[in-house]
């Protein structure tokens, strides 16, 4: 008898309702980071928000708490939770496709403007739990680039921090820590 290789098992249903969980999750964690801040949200404050298991967010969210960060920014980066590279959703490709350099440069300007609108509340909640908690917090800089495209990250700079993974004291007001020039 003829050994066949097993079929890969392909449930577009279950990938539909993992996208939906995964959406849910990351709309009640920001919702709730914003609210209280990144170290008064639980994982089972946001598992409860959510309406999913405690187990659940762990399975969508690998890594605890630093990986349900993650999810929430790459979640709002995007503004979907669809596994969908940046420089292949519409919005980019609109700007490809547009052959005039001036209406190019006019969406460019909307899509970062968005963006920024979107990730900016979000980001100063991150930022200011690295501040707080520089060995454990999550930092942008220091997670893989979303959807694995190689893209850096809106944060990514060159580390001034003399501990790996830190990304550096911050506030709304005062921006990113930078080097000193002297």
């Amino acid at each position: 008898m003829e050994d066949r290789p097993k079929r890969g098992y392909v449930s577009r249903l279950r990938q539909d309702n993992a996208e939906a969980t995964r959406l849910r999750i990351a709309e009640a964690a920001r919702a709730l980071m914003l609210e209280r801040g990144y170290a008064a949200t639980t994982m089972g404050d946001v598992a409860a928000a959510a309406g999913v298991a405690v187990q659940t967010l762990y399975t969508a969210c690998p890594g605890g708490k630093p990986g349900l960060a993650k999810v929430v920014y790459d979640v709002t980066l995007a503004g979907d939770a669809q596994p969908l590279p940046q420089h292949a959703r519409p919005a980019v490709q609109a700007i490809i496709a547009e052959p005039d350099p001036v209406r190019k440069l006019a969406r460019y300007a909307e899509m970062v403007l968005t963006v920024i609108q979107r990730v900016g509340p979000v980001h100063g909640v991150l930022r200011a739990a690295a501040a707080a908690t520089p060995p454990t917090a999550p930092c942008t800089t220091s997670w893989p680039r979303p959807n694995g495209s190689g893209a850096p990250a809106p944060a990514a700079r060159p580390s001034t921090s003399p501990r790996p993974g830190y990304c550096g004291p911050a506030s709304p007001s005062t921006g990113p820590p930078t080097r000193s020039t002297r």
